[in-house]
């Protein structure tokens, strides 16, 4: 997902592939525009494939936060009180 700047306002989204200039792009006015000669199908299928490595790279991030968030939670806690530990971070969970 990039931004054509010589041809395109500012708040366009545009989707690239390799062997035209764009495949599909949604405008300023949230209108949908798909290039000549390209099949609505084949550019669907580009963005949902730009969606997913965005989704997938959100949700890397989450799980590390998620994860440092529980290690602050074990951190110092007695040894002895495991169930105290899991039940902290159930607790957690459901906040």
């Amino acid at each position: 997902m990039t931004q054509d700047k010589e041809n395109l306002e500012p708040s366009t989204i545009v989707f690239h592939k390799f062997d035209v200039d764009w495949v599909m792009r949604i405008t300023a006015d949230r209108r949908i525009e798909v290039n000549e000669g390209v099949e609505v199908t084949a550019a669907a299928q580009k963005v949902l494939d730009a969606m997913q490595q965005l989704l997938a790279y959100g949700l890397d991030k989450a799980i590390a936060a998620e994860r440092e968030a529980i290690a602050k939670v074990a951190d110092g806690w007695p040894d002895y009180d495991v169930e105290g530990l899991a039940k902290a971070i159930r607790t957690r969970g459901q906040a």
